[in-house]
């Protein structure tokens, strides 16, 4: 049989903290009535006054959560170790300021719904580029050699392989390497890799942000692929994301804002108020 604590910890995080607020408030209620004529005794026997009480306390409780409910549910702002981190939803292409991007481990810029999908958010982005940027890109990428890991020949020339995690920058948006690449031009990592490419992400961001706020999408949440997972629950995605901001040794500047962006689908996944419980 499980316990009061138990049973307590499978709540809603909604539900018990609007069972606190309410709480607060029927007692400030009875405060405030202390010090007038009005009595529970006007309402009728004890059975009434209790009823009166519980049905008052329930629309409190109902009251708070839709409340709740309200402000957070388009966006929720967040404290980690004393960094400001905002979830909302957007278009993350449309942002002032940094613009995080993932690529593969190659950094390829080729958009033919074959190495890259229009539909992919890099996809969108190189597609949104005038035809002098998208060269400027492409050197950019070609002229920066940071941790090269192999290289390896194709029909569009020679490549080099990077880190997972590592970070390249082009104008105000900083590009990473998230997934791998194989033979049927599938973009893949597993859960493993995907914590450990976060961890470095992080490190990366610090190392290039120059003081300037950063706007993040669900890392992982559109066609990457992993391979020990069946689904990837973007809710589980956003969680890891910033479990993985708290547990890193990474610290911005109080006036550095994290903004993590989700788009209307994957908004609708997600329960950003569960998410006030990050540290």
């Amino acid at each position: 049989m499980k316990s009061i604590k138990q049973i307590i910890s499978l709540l809603p995080k909604i539900l018990i903290d609007s069972i606190k607020v309410a709480f607060l408030i029927l007692g400030g209620i009875e405060i405030v009535l202390s010090f007038t004529a009005f009595s529970l005794d006007s309402v009728g026997k004890l059975p009434a006054q209790i009823g009166v009480v519980a049905l008052a306390y329930v629309i409190l409780v109902v009251g708070t959560m839709f409340v709740k409910h309200k402000l957070t549910k388009n966006e929720v702002t967040l404290n980690i170790r004393g960094m400001k981190v905002i979830v909302k939803e957007g278009d993350i292409l449309s942002c002032n300021g940094w613009k995080l991007i993932p690529f593969n481990e190659y950094f390829d810029t080729q958009v033919d719904d074959v190495i890259i999908a229009h539909s992919s958010l890099n996809g969108k982005y190189i597609d949104s580029l005038g035809d002098d940027d998208k060269e400027a890109l492409k050197l950019v990428i070609v002229a920066d050699k940071k941790s090269p890991l192999q290289r390896y020949d194709s029909s569009d020339g020679t490549k080099t392989r990077y880190e997972l995690g590592t970070i390249k920058v082009f104008q105000e948006v900083m590009m990473l390497a998230l997934t791998h690449f194989n033979e049927q031009n599938e973009a893949h990592t597993n859960r493993a890799e995907y914590e450990h490419t976060l961890r470095k992400m992080w490190k990366e961001i610090r190392r290039t942000h120059q003081g300037k706020s950063i706007h993040i999408p669900l890392i992982g949440g559109g066609l990457t692929q992993l391979d020990d997972l069946t689904e990837k629950p973007n809710e589980q995605l956003l969680k890891c994301i910033l479990c993985t901001l708290r547990t890193s040794n990474i610290t911005f500047d109080e006036n550095v804002q994290i903004t993590i962006i989700l788009t209307k689908k994957a908004l609708e996944t997600v329960n950003l108020y569960e998410l006030k419980g990050e540290k």
